[in-house]
């Protein structure tokens, strides 16, 4: 467990990097030992609006994302891009309902 700058404890659950503490931007998850009931999330709130991920299979990645908690948010969309490609994707909320979007491009 870690104190953060508020002086909560948390334990880090994935730091893709293993170097959390000296790189700029790495991609780190936290598991708090309390939480804050706060709003659910919505896209045109201030601050970062959703996390996008490359995924091989949207509908399988979606069907993950609701085994472990999560939900839909809106439907699974295909749409041409000219000069592009192909693009599939969906939004949902994670099991701490923040917005994601699952795509794949072909």
């Amino acid at each position: 467990m870690i104190e953060d700058y508020c002086g909560n404890r948390k334990k880090i659950l994935l730091d893709i990097c293993g170097k959390a503490m000296y790189s700029r931007m790495t991609p780190i998850m936290f598991e708090y030992d309390r939480m804050v009931d706060a709003e659910i999330p919505v896209p045109n709130r201030p601050g970062w609006g959703h996390l996008a991920f490359k995924v091989d299979d949207v509908a399988a990645a979606l069907r993950a994302v609701v085994t472990a908690g999560g939900s839909r948010l809106g439907e699974v969309v295909t749409f041409e891009v000219a000069d592009a490609g192909t693009i599939i994707f969906t939004y949902a909320r994670d099991p701490e309902g923040n917005i994601i979007e699952l795509q794949s491009w072909s």
